[in-house]
């Protein structure tokens, strides 16, 4: 019984030490999620910019390129985003180790001649890089190697100067 009293005591000083009541204090803006769907790169303006495709999940970059590949969605293109691949193009990941992942671009049919311009080659490194970083499987500085046509074969590994993590 006599320890009880004593238990008090030192619970009533030790709850007092130091800490002294104060205001709200301003913690800024609430944090933001990862968005609910794969951020596909689109031409707007003359420039290659993100457009987040809702589709309830993250995707993956499969599924990130065959969006990209399908291309603006009518509600997209209304907003000036448009494309710069060519049509019946076919993306693909056949490979990622170390870092650096390689995109197959193949054309659909034999008589589907491709060669891709800076802004459609833009897009699909991006939207590539996208794709990793939000499933977490790359970061921002992932390196990707285009190959499937004689033009991007000669092509060094390319990143995207516009991701941020």
């Amino acid at each position: 019984m006599k320890r009880l009293p004593a238990l008090l005591i030192s619970l009533l000083a030790l709850g007092g030490c130091g800490v002294r009541p104060t205001g709200v204090v301003a913690a800024g803006e609430p944090a933001v999620g990862v968005g609910t769907g794969p951020a596909l790169y689109f031409v707007a303006a003359g420039r290659v910019r993100p457009v987040t495709r809702p589709l309830g999940y993250l995707g993956d970059p499969a599924t990130a390129l065959r969006l990209l590949a399908d291309g603006p969605t009518p509600g997209e293109a209304a907003a000036g985003f448009g494309t710069a691949l060519p049509p019946h193009l076919g993306l693909s990941v056949p490979g990622f180790r170390d870092g650096n992942v390689t995109v197959r671009i193949s054309p659909m049919s034999v008589s589907d001649f491709v060669v891709l311009s800076e802004p459609a080659i833009e897009q699909v490194v991006c939207t590539t890089v996208a794709a990793f970083v939000r499933t977490g499987t790359g970061g921002s500085g992932l390196m990707v190697q285009l190959t499937g046509t004689q033009q991007l074969a000669a092509t060094r590994p390319l990143s995207c100067s516009t991701i941020r993590p």
